[in-house]
């Protein structure tokens, strides 16, 4: 029975359910693209919020809240996230063409002059060797209580004091909180000498005056007593040329390039030019800065010395006999 009057209602109202379904269905094509326009402006509206918020965040809001530990912890987290894009975006990871560029080299430590005082160690600076990248340098300091000489670098004891900066006629000490010198006394009698303008500075007659015999292509003999008189003029022998780390493609130092080279000095002698690369020395790869120094060693310990050089691209190889 009631079934019947649900039923019965229903039919009665069936015209009118229909007229509404129709209305709503025009009603919706007509404010279609209206209703479409509304939920992007929405959309949109939310994201340009989210936008404000982050900005506002990065600039405005401190990295610490006081009295909350968890909004200082997450702040942090967040710039350590943003440092952490900036090293991905400083890879350059879509510019593979990019090419490496050249070593920037290590400037020493500022220092001020007024500062330094004469050192009062018993030690003599015997010579240094200057890199561009000053963590290569190396100073040859003599001992004078056990008439013995080493090489230091930036950073080494000696006597009680640490190499700080090696420079081309001097090295700087720290001792005790203060900064002390050593120079070179060779160079201090080459200054006094360059103010009369009357007379040229040449290199020295010690180590210009190699008594070289040529036996062959690229072969010499060098007299026994001339090795001993140059390992007597060690300061003079390092200010007669300069040596800078050659880089090579791994990034690590492959060979010694000479620049500076004075006309007539002990490696104008043996041979070598500006620019030459020395890459081995007996057999052994100069690939470190205690390797570069090897040279010196072999001219004390050797009685023949095979140099291998590279020179605009091509190689060469000198040998010198000692006796």
């Amino acid at each position: 029975m009631h079934l019947q009057r649900f039923s019965l209602k229903l039919n009665l109202r069936m015209p009118e359910i229909n007229q509404w379904l129709t209305q709503s269905a025009a009603l919706f094509h007509r404010n279609r693209d209206r209703l479409w326009s509304w939920t992007f402006i929405v959309v949109i509206s939310f994201f340009l919020a989210k936008t404000a918020n982050l900005l506002i965040s990065h600039y405005w809001l401190p990295l610490e809240l006081p009295g909350d530990n968890s909004a200082s912890s997450q702040t942090t987290l967040n710039v350590e996230s943003k440092t952490d894009l900036r090293r991905i975006l400083s890879r350059n990871l879509f510019n593979s063409s990019a090419k490496i560029g050249p070593i920037i080299p290590i400037e020493p430590e500022p220092v001020n002059e007024q500062e330094i005082r004469p050192s009062s160690i018993n030690a003599e600076l015997m010579g240094t060797v200057v890199f561009q990248n000053s963590k290569y340098s190396v100073a040859l300091i003599k001992d004078r209580s056990v008439n013995s000489s080493q090489y230091f670098g930036i950073g080494d004891s000696i006597l009680g004091a640490k190499l700080f900066r090696i420079e081309r006629f001097r090295v700087i000490l720290q001792r005790d909180g203060r900064l002390e010198s050593l120079e070179l006394q060779a160079a201090k009698s080459k200054i006094d000498q360059s103010v009369s303008p009357t007379r040229p500075i040449g290199p020295s007659p010690k180590s210009g005056d190699v008594g070289l015999e040529e036996l062959g292509p690229n072969r010499f003999l060098i007299p026994q007593d001339t090795v001993d008189g140059l390992m007597n003029n060690l300061p003079q022998i390092l200010r007669d040329a300069r040596a800078v780390p050659n880089i090579g493609k791994t990034n690590q130092i492959d060979g010694f390039k000479l620049i500076e080279i004075k006309q007539g000095s002990i490696y104008d002698k043996l041979g070598l030019k500006n620019g030459d690369i020395v890459k081995r020395i007996n057999e052994d790869d100069l690939n470190s800065v205690e390797k570069g120094m090897s040279l010196f060693n072999a001219l004390r310990n050797e009685k023949s010395i095979s140099i291998d050089i590279e020179r605009g691209g091509s190689r060469l190889n000198y040998t010198y006999e000692i006796r």
